[in-house]
């Protein structure tokens, strides 16, 4: 009889269950890894604009004294938050800001996801205010 090698030469039963028992399951747990990342680091950049936005409202207010809140500003920064959650102005304080016609603006968000740790991610930015106000402001998504 005369042999011959073909593709199925070398592969044989215990490849076909090194594929399904080691390879398959490692690649779907890598997968499912980074699109937890990925979450991560679009809420993160979610924040950044968050802040930037809120910053920019702040400096060109004439007065932060009175409530710095805005119904048409929480309905667009609520919309960067993640799904179901709304933005709330925690404090604002005048006065007390980090240097003097200086606003700071932090917006935070607490992250609970299904394989990275719980985590408080947090973005601030501090900015000078058109009007020399001095501010401290806190955002928080919940």
């Amino acid at each position: 009889m005369k042999s011959r090698t073909c593709w199925r030469g070398g592969f044989g039963f215990t490849e076909i269950m090194a594929l399904l028992l080691v390879v398959l399951p490692t690649i779907a747990f890598i997968i499912t890894l980074l699109i937890d990342y990925w979450a991560v680091m679009r809420i993160d950049n979610n924040l950044k604009i968050i802040v930037h936005l809120a910053s920019t409202k702040m400096d060109n207010m004439s007065d932060l004294s009175a409530s710095p809140s805005d119904a048409a500003l929480e309905k667009e920064l609520s919309s960067y938050c993640p799904e179901g959650k709304k933005v709330t102005f925690a404090g604002a304080r005048s006065g007390d800001g980090p240097m003097s016609g200086g606003i700071k603006v932090s917006a935070s968000y607490r992250y609970s996801g299904s394989y990275l740790k719980d985590k408080e991610m947090l973005s601030s930015m501090v900015s000078y205010s058109y009007h020399d106000q001095n501010a401290t402001i806190e955002l928080v998504c919940n």
